[in-house]
Parts: structure tokens; sequence; C-alpha cells
């Protein structure tokens, strides 16, 4: 299965030392080699890196291990595949909903998960991560339409 790191923080802090041990898991001290990625919130964007390369031999990984980009949120990502290892299939995930920025990660497999895609949320990949993330806005949008509801609201549905 593959790991997940999620540091949430009360200040901006840059997870360069956290980063180091999670990138070795990467293909080095674990056998998390099929890519990684990782999402930096910074206000209201988002800085999204994602690599099918064992996080231990990007490049990519090593510029955002050595570059402390500062983050309330960060969700990063180490992938034993199931489904094949291409850049379409990396997690985490991002769309847009309600003028907002939504990422999602998945450690699992739910091979009986075969929603009805429509609207306007499609997946890129073939990853079942992915056909949730999509599903998932989209009953969201069908239920509370083009404003964004309140955090109860959002809560109700979720929970």
């Amino acid at each position: 299965m593959c790991q997940l790191l999620g540091p949430n923080c009360n200040t901006p802090t840059d997870i360069c030392f956290s980063f180091t041990r999670f990138q070795k898991r990467g293909g080095g001290t674990d056998v998390h080699g099929d890519g990684w990625e990782m999402a930096f919130f910074e206000g209201k964007g988002v800085r999204l890196f994602l690599d099918p390369q064992p996080s231990v031999h990007s490049s990519v990984a090593e510029l955002v291990r050595n570059y402390p980009t500062k983050s309330l949120n960060v969700i990063a990502h180490i992938r034993k595949a199931i489904q094949e290892v291409t850049l379409a299939n990396t997690h985490p995930f991002m769309r847009v909903l309600w003028g907002h920025y939504r990422v999602f990660a998945h450690n699992g497999n739910l091979p009986q998960f075969q929603p009805v895609q429509e609207g306007d949320f499609a997946p890129v990949g073939n990853t079942d991560s992915e056909l949730i993330f999509c599903r998932l806005p989209q009953i969201l949008r069908e239920r509370f339409g083009k404003e964004l509801p309140s955090r109860d609201a959002l809560f109700t549905v979720l929970h």
C-alpha cells in the first residue's frame, strides 16, 4: 500500500526535515518506488509536484527537499502501484470546486468501485483513487449547486 505524509501546522512551516526521511522510503529504505507526489497549500494557491520516478532517485524530490516552501497544509504520497506507473496516475490529484483547489490522495484499493462518471470532473489516469476523487465533487455539486455551502452542511453530507 502507499504511504502518506500530511502535516497540518498552526504556522507556515517547511517540511524539509520530515520529507528527507519520507523521500528515502520511496524506493530506498522501503518498497514504495512507483512515484511520489506532494502538494503545498499557499493561501488560495497550491504548489503541486508529481513524479512517477522513485522519490529516492528523483531530482524533483531533491528540489523539494532543498527548497524550504512554507505551508500550513501539505499532502505527500509515495506510491506502491496497483495500476500502471504513469504521471497521470500519481497522487495527489487536484481539481477546482467552488473557486478553491481541492487535493486528494488515497491509500488503498477499491476494485469494486465503478461509479458512473458524468459532469465536469473526469479522471485523467486509470486509478480507483482518481475515480473516487472525481465522483466526490460531482456529488457535492449536485447536492449544493455552484455556491460553497456552510462548513456544517458539508460535514453533515460527508459524515
